[in-house]
């Protein structure tokens, strides 16, 4: 079930004048979706324990939102796709196109592209100010974290993020063998990158285009 509950205040996101931050409590895929899909600047979405299939894209447009998994412990909420290597289904995790977008506490895993992919969105928004924290990314089909756009994204924190791959990279069409990455990121400005481990990421000829490439 859905369940929203209001909070006074919240010091993460700035908050516009008149609007209240609400938590939403979800533990169904499609709970998420609408969650991140629909939440106003302030609202926390919290994912119950539990395994969720991603079958249509996380793509967020909602600036100044939390989403985070609701035990802190990231073991214990996994997104997760088709597979690394299965060219089918949502072939990102995460979509942050916004201002403010933070992802705490939970695990990405399986997807053809990319586990989380920071741009700005067609209305011209830009991402800065995105917090990726407490998070483990798994086996990724290109970038595990992917920054491009247009703009200039800012002010970007990844933090205590363990980057894994645990699977053999087979080749995807119209790419190298080694078209594989941790965080590829354009047009960047006041990135911080900290406290995290990029494990075991390799391509089908045993190479790879780095762990970090801004």
């Amino acid at each position: 079930m859905n369940r929203l509950s209001i909070v006074a205040a919240l010091s993460l996101c700035l908050i516009p004048a008149g609007l209240q931050a609400a938590t939403w409590e979800v533990d169904t895929f499609a709970e998420i979706r609408t969650a991140v899909t629909s939440a106003n600047p302030g609202d926390v979405v919290n994912i119950a324990a539990g395994q969720y299939h991603v079958t249509s894209p996380l793509y967020s447009t909602r600036r100044d939102i939390i989403v985070r998994g609701a035990t802190g412990n990231r073991d214990d909420v996994v997104l997760y796709g088709n597979g690394m290597n299965v060219e089918s289904g949502p072939l990102e995790g995460f979509w942050a196109a916004n201002d403010g977008i933070q992802i705490r506490d939970l695990t990405i895993s399986g997807f053809y592209d990319h586990g989380i992919h920071i741009s700005n969105n067609p209305s011209g928004d830009l991402s800065d100010n995105v917090v990726i924290s407490n998070v483990k990314i798994l086996n990724m089909g290109e970038r595990f974290i992917k920054g491009s756009g247009s703009g200039i994204s800012r002010n970007v924190l990844i933090e205590n993020v363990y980057f894994l791959q645990t699977e053999t990279y087979l080749p995807h069409t119209g790419h190298d063998l080694n078209y594989i990455g941790g965080i590829d990121a354009m047009h960047t400005d006041n990135w911080i990158i900290r406290d995290s481990r990029f494990e075991g990421i390799m391509g089908a000829a045993g190479g790879a285009r780095g762990a970090i490439f801004l």
